[in-house]
């Protein structure tokens, strides 16, 4: 009972994280329960098996079938060509990294012309979207179900120097509120906007390069396939930006002071 429940639990674990991760351990586990190894040798194989299985599936599989619901991969790996890439490959691997075709294009094209403005730009994504189907949500996020959002890391400096955020996925080193900034969410408690002190002081010698923030935001507002930019208003303040598409969430919504929110058309 209690492996069976362990294994429910795993199932579904992996499902929330990735969508198909579930549904590659269920098959490994009904192969390897055949009894042509000793116990101990069925939980390697089963372990491995079902490893192997996930990322050949994800790399392989999952990006053919994906185009059937309308999605596309963002890059792997960035590339003169391509100056994206994710700010941690597990976006990838748990398949969070899908978009319609418009998003991953604004994108390309935001991100090559960064790079001609400001030499070794590249744009970091965070989660983007699942590869199937339009109502499997993307947990915690409320609104990335039908692939034209996309979370974007924003400019980092150290020494000088371009580089990525202090995060190591990107998500919650927040750019706070400074002493009389806007800050309209501050202690009212809400499900989806976590503080964690406790991860405040991760790569603090990372500085927010708000100069090149302020161009990204600005090429992305340019771009008539934007349809919306989530950031904190008081982040809006600091850089000094405003415009019609460039909105300010509600309290019921995730902080958006670690990175920006891009809906497309």
């Amino acid at each position: 009972m209690h492996k069976f429940l362990a294994g429910t639990l795993l199932f579904l674990v992996l499902t929330v994280l990735s969508q198909v991760g579930g549904l590659i351990l269920w098959a490994c586990w009904h192969v390897c329960r055949y009894r042509l190894f000793p116990d101990e040798a069925r939980r390697w194989l089963a372990f491995l098996a079902s490893t192997a299985a996930y990322v050949a599936v994800t790399l392989l599989f999952v990006p053919l079938l994906a185009g059937l619901f309308g999605r596309v991969p963002m890059p792997l790996f960035a590339t003169s060509e391509a100056p994206v890439a994710p700010r941690s490959l597990f976006f990838c691997l748990l398949n969070r990294h899908y978009v319609k075709p418009e998003v991953k294009e604004l994108v390309l094209t935001t991100a090559r012309q960064m790079a001609k403005d400001y030499s070794g730009s590249q744009i970091h994504y965070l989660d983007g979207g699942f590869p199937y189907g339009p109502k499997f949500p993307m947990l915690p996020h409320l609104s990335h179900a039908d692939g034209r959002k996309i979370d974007l890391s924003f400019c980092y400096e150290k020494g000088g120097k371009y580089t990525v955020s202090p995060s190591p996925i990107g998500y919650w080193v927040y750019e706070s509120p400074k002493p009389g900034e806007p800050a309209p969410h501050q202690g009212k408690p809400s499900w989806f906007r976590w503080d964690l002190p406790v991860l405040q002081g991760v790569n603090r010698d990372r500085q927010l390069d708000e100069e090149r923030t302020k161009h990204l935001l600005r090429m992305l507002l340019k771009n008539p396939g934007t349809e919306k930019i989530l950031l904190e208003i008081h982040l809006q303040e600091r850089l000094g930006i405003s415009h019609p598409r460039l909105r300010f969430q509600q309290r019921e919504a995730a902080r958006h002071d670690d990175h920006l929110h891009l809906q497309v058309k």
